[in-house]
């Protein structure tokens, strides 16, 4: 097993330092030994599960701005992620294809059935949608069109309803701002 987290040395001369990512990489890192364990021991199935659990920690970490590493070697889709927009978007998202995963995002939550069957996964294609569309992008026009689509959805659990509700509100007063980006979040709160 190797060191997922970035040293402190490297993040220091970060335009936007951040202490937490090398808290954060320290808890992935400890997430993939254990699936990495699970695995050794023969829990294939869990495994692979809990690994695919593990990608909202690259999400974070790689949305936190537009700058970092474009992949450009990861262009083919791997074929076990072919057909599933969500996990198409995972992958997009890890290696930083934002509008592509976006979009990938967009379709799984247009799907009513991916909801029934899967609806952690449903979830969190709307959260990952709102974190590129809020973080990298810049977007109220597109976060609001990620809530609505969410929306029209039926049979909602009636707390993520709640939730998207209060985030269309949020997007709502952030658009009448005209996008307006803030610094830091001690910024957002003096506002």
């Amino acid at each position: 097993s190797h060191s997922l987290k970035m040293p402190v040395e490297a993040q220091v001369n970060l335009p936007d330092f951040d202490p937490t990512v090398q808290l954060i990489g320290g808890i992935f890192e400890e997430e993939v030994n254990h699936a990495e364990a699970a695995y050794r021991e023969g829990y294939y199935g869990y495994s692979r599960e809990y690994l695919k659990s593990l990608m909202g920690y690259c999400i974070g970490c790689h949305t936190r701005g537009t700058s970092g590493p474009k992949f450009l070697g990861a262009l083919d889709i791997p074929n076990n992620v072919k057909g599933s927009p969500y996990l198409t978007g995972e992958y997009l998202a890890a290696t930083r294809r934002f509008e592509d995963a976006l979009k990938s995002y967009e379709e799984a939550i247009r799907d009513p059935a991916f909801l029934k069957k899967e609806q952690l996964q449903w979830e969190q294609a709307v959260t990952h949608a709102l974190m590129i569309s809020v973080r990298v992008l810049n977007d109220s026009v597109r976060s609001l069109r990620v809530v609505d689509e969410a929306l029209k959805i039926k049979d909602l659990p009636y707390y993520f309803q709640r939730d998207l509700m209060d985030w269309r509100e949020e997007i709502t007063e952030w658009k009448s701002e005209g996008n307006k980006k803030y610094d830091d979040v001690d910024d957002y709160f003096d506002a």
